[in-house]
C-alpha cells in the first residue's frame, strides 16, 4: 500500500523536474527546485511516524530551500550584476544546503524520505548551472518573460515559507 502512496509524489515531481521547456534552463531549473519544495511540504506535514526531532530538522531544511530559492530569483533577475557576480551570489546563497538535507535517519516514512531527497536532487540540478572561479559564469540574459518567471518563483518560495511555519508536528 505504500508503494502506492509513494508512486504517485514520485511521478509527480519527475513531470515538474522535466518541465520549464519554454525558458533558460537555469530559470526552469530554479523552477523544479521551487516546485519539489511546494510537494514536500503537504506530504511532510501530513506524515505519520515522524519524529519531532526529524520533523523540525526537515521543515528547517525546506526553510533554508525557500530562502535560497527566493534569493536566487531576485540575484538572477537583477540587471546589475554581471554573470561571476550573480554566479557568486547563488553559490553563496545555497552553501549551507547544497550537500542535501542529512537529516532522514533511519526509519523515516519513505514518502518523506523521497519528497526530502527529490527537493536536494532538484537543488544540486539548479545548482550544477553554476561553478565557482575559475570557471566562467554561466550567461544568464534574464527576458521580460523571464524577469516574470523569476518574480513568481520568489513569490511562490515566500509562500513556502509562511507554509511551513503552519506546518506543526
Amino acid at each position: 500500500m505504500k508503494r502506492l502512496q509513494i508512486f504517485p509524489i514520485g511521478v509527480l515531481i519527475l513531470v515538474l523536474l522535466l518541465a520549464g521547456c519554454q525558458t533558460s534552463t537555469v530559470i526552469s531549473s530554479l523552477e523544479s527546485a521551487v516546485s519539489a519544495a511546494e510537494i514536500a511540504i503537504p506530504v511532510i506535514g501530513a506524515a505519520t511516524g515522524l519524529n519531532a526531532k526529524t520533523s523540525a530538522l526537515i521543515m528547517a531544511y525546506l526553510q533554508q530551500v525557500n530562502v535560497a530559492t527566493a534569493e536566487a530569483a531576485t540575484i538572477l533577475a537583477n540587471t546589475s550584476l554581471t554573470s561571476a557576480q550573480k554566479t557568486a551570489e547563488i553559490i553563496k546563497a545555497f552553501a549551507g544546503i547544497a550537500a542535501g538535507c542529512n537529516c532522514v535517519p533511519p526509519g523515516t516514512p519513505q514518502e518523506v524520505v523521497a519528497v526530502v531527497n527529490a527537493v536536494a536532487q532538484a537543488v544540486l540540478n539548479f545548482l550544477t548551472n553554476f561553478q565557482p572561479a575559475p570557471a566562467p559564469p554561466v550567461a544568464v540574459k534574464v527576458s521580460a518573460a523571464d524577469a516574470t518567471k523569476l518574480a513568481s518563483l520568489r513569490a511562490r518560495s515566500e509562500a513556502n515559507i509562511t507554509k511551513l511555519k503552519g506546518v506543526r508536528k
